[in-house]
């Protein structure tokens, strides 16, 4: 997918631009070596370009990174002013008004159709409305059909249950995004934090031990603490009095399982 990502231009010959077919797929050194060919005859090159790293057939049916589904929810295609015009189909043509009111939508110009961005960025959606699924696929072009109290397509995908799990899944990637992390080094983070907590745990237990130890008191014990509903053994007795002032451990004694402290009794 990276090759739709604008490139830097690179200086080429001209034997390697001879053949140039400046289309969507095209390979990363066709589009350096068009963007560098085309960029000194052709002063609507880089806008050119621009449409096709955001056009939403490119993000289709691919492995996307973190960085192109950052690229198709967070920006769109626009049309110049001017410069172009929705085709007609059945008499109908797209309305660029639309996506005020469904900010998930996605123009595509090579294709003449209508996108959902969470969906592409977050798997397909389907459900019973009919067109659904096209707003992760093939596209929706039915405009006559777009919007409407009764059949109104656009409606319809916004309420299905898929692209309301795509799009609590895009909100939640861009909250990471934007403050600066990606998932991969988000999990990792929260998964460090996990090994230290319980690090602590046990140094604080194993600390419990030691001194019980060395004062030759028996780890051992069966007095029942009517109150607590427990056993109140040497070994539980100083782990909770050491947790008093651990909020590590204290925490880890409030919410742990009781089969997890079972053999401390």
């Amino acid at each position: 997918m990276d090759k739709y990502l604008i490139k830097k231009r690179k200086t080429v010959t001209a034997e390697s631009t001879d053949n140039m077919d400046p289309v969507i797929s095209k390979t990363h050194e066709e589009a350096s070596c068009s963007d560098s060919q085309d960029s000194e005859t052709n002063p609507n090159t880089k806008t050119q370009t621009q449409t096709q790293s955001l056009d939403p057939v490119g993000f289709i049916g691919k492995s996307l990174n973190d960085t192109l589904k950052s690229t198709i929810l967070g920006s769109k295609w626009t049309p110049e002013k001017g410069k172009f015009s929705f085709p007609l189909t059945h008499g109908r043509r797209y309305n660029v008004a639309w996506e005020d009111k469904f900010n998930w939508l996605r123009y595509s110009p090579s294709t003449d159709s209508a996108f959902c961005a969470p969906c592409i960025a977050f798997g397909e959606c389907k459900s019973s409305g009919g067109y659904s699924d096209k707003f992760s696929s093939s596209g929706m072009k039915d405009w006559k059909n777009a919007v409407g109290a009764k059949r109104g397509t656009f409606l319809i995908h916004q309420e299905s249950s898929g692209h309301k799990d795509a799009l609590l899944k895009s909100s939640n990637f861009l909250q990471i995004i934007e403050g600066g992390k990606n998932i991969k080094c988000s999990i990792s983070k929260a998964y460090e934090d996990n090994i230290k907590k319980n690090q602590q745990i046990i140094l604080n237990i194993i600390d419990v031990i030691v001194v019980m130890g060395q004062r030759n008191i028996p780890l051992r014990g069966h007095n029942w603490d009517k109150d607590a509903k427990r056993e109140d053994g040497n070994f539980d007795f100083f782990v909770h009095w050491k947790a008093e002032d651990k909020p590590v451990l204290k925490q880890h004694l409030a919410t742990a399982a009781y089969s997890d402290m079972a053999i401390w009794h």
